[in-house]
């Protein structure tokens, strides 16, 4: 029994606003930023998972593949979203540091 179909998984998903809600405001965005980074599969698993907010149970089913390949996806694209989360940081921390340096002192 599948819950949604395969090509809405692409579509904007009403409900992620609650995982913005729940898990701060950059999730949202970092799914979105992400997109690119991640297989198909895993961005799927994962706009069923929090998006739709199907179990792991309910998202093997509508993907036609074993829960336990759902924890894999889910563990993949969760290292994806590390990463990125830790370069944005890292650019960041550079940007900061790149503006509060005083004009005046690169002149010298």
């Amino acid at each position: 029994m599948r819950y949604v179909a395969m090509n809405d998984l692409h579509e904007p998903v009403a409900d992620m606003s609650a995982v913005r809600n729940a898990y701060g405001h950059d999730v949202l965005a970092m799914f979105r930023a992400c997109q690119d980074c991640l297989t198909v599969r895993q961005w799927e698993a994962l706009v069923l998972l929090y998006g739709r907010h199907m179990t792991q149970q309910a998202v093997a089913m509508t993907l036609g593949i074993a829960p336990s390949s759902v924890s894999g996806l889910l563990k993949r694209a969760r290292q994806v979203l590390d990463s990125y989360r830790r370069q944005v940081r890292r650019e960041a921390v550079e940007v900061r540091r790149v503006l509060a340096r005083d004009p005046l002192d690169s002149e010298s």
